[in-house]
């Protein structure tokens, strides 16, 4: 291969502050452990005006028959701050393909290097403009 490569910049995680992101994926996931199993909604975030921040991976856990009241409000929570801030309809359905692009803010926090990750950002939380 004939490519020079020595001037590629290193993707970089940006600094804990609030910052407009944009929805680059959204995806259902499932998953199984050994506290039950169920479906979560799996977030690629860009960091806008930031073209070499590392893409922010957010997961969004729905409620499963496992969780009493208070859990399953509390993921419903997460779900409608994320609808909120990304100005979304609070009930009624839509496709995961219309998400692909939309902005909203969110306080971003890093998480630092353990084990065999390296340190990221992670949504803090979604910030919902009044």
């Amino acid at each position: 291969l004939d490519m020079n490569v020595e001037d590629v910049p290193d993707l970089e995680v940006v600094a804990p502050e609030e910052y407009q992101v944009k929805i680059m994926k959204a995806e259902v996931k499932d998953f199984k452990n050994d506290k039950g199993e169920g479906k979560y909604l799996q977030l690629a975030l860009e960091v806008v005006d930031e073209p070499l921040a590392k893409t922010v991976f957010h997961n969004i856990f729905f409620p499963t028959e496992n969780d009493d009241a208070r859990q399953a409000d509390g993921k419903r929570r997460g779900f409608k701050q994320f609808y909120q801030a990304f100005d979304l309809p609070l009930s009624g359905d839509f496709d995961l393909e219309e998400l692909s692009g939309k902005t909203g803010y969110a306080y971003l926090k890093v998480n630092p290097a353990k084990g065999e990750y390296e340190e990221s950002n992670a949504v803090g939380k979604f910030i919902v403009s009044n």
